[in-house]
């Protein structure tokens, strides 16, 4: 995570998509075993 940090300081056009999909919008593999799950956006409401 730092890595991507520093590379978007130094190059910001360059890096402004890289990172994780689940940040700027749904996690696109559903894990639920995953650190930052339920995500940005909070859990799932049963039947969603």
């Amino acid at each position: 995570n730092r890595m991507l940090e520093d590379c978007k300081r130094v190059a910001p056009v360059i890096f402004e998509q890289a990172g994780r999909p689940c940040i700027a919008g749904p996690c696109p593999d559903d894990a639920s075993d995953c650190p930052l799950y339920p995500g940005p956006y909070g859990p799932l409401e049963e039947g969603d």
